[in-house]
């Protein structure tokens, strides 16, 4: 048997390296909501108590943040994990983090050659 080198024919991700991650609130809009064929109010309705359908539009519209006491609530009506929401969130914090040391500078003062 003659093993050949598999060659991949992906093409290079269009998308920028840095970009920031996509909003969890379009992310429940476009992968959930409307798939489901359910509008923000209806999905308000489901979630229960404390919510209307205002807070769950501001959150598609990134008019306010996710929060993570939301994260079982909506792994429960979405069948989804607490996890799949709590880390996409983490990485929405993470690139805001490295966004704000990139303004501050942080970056270039402490890039420092190193030597052994």
């Amino acid at each position: 048997m003659v093993l050949t080198k598999w060659k991949s024919k992906r093409r290079k991700s269009v998308l920028p390296k840095r970009r920031k991650p996509t909003h969890l609130g379009k992310i429940l809009s476009e992968e959930f909501l409307g798939p489901l064929g359910l509008t923000p109010k209806q999905f308000a309705e489901e979630l229960g108590e404390g919510w209307n359908e205002k807070k769950v539009r501001d959150f598609i519209e990134e008019k306010i943040p996710f929060s993570e006491t939301w994260a079982p609530l909506f792994a429960e009506h979405l069948g989804t994990t607490p996890e799949f929401w709590l880390n996409m969130q983490q990485n929405v914090h993470a690139w805001e983090a490295e966004r704000r040391m990139h303004v501050k500078g942080v970056y270039k003062r402490t890039k420092k050659k190193e030597t052994y």
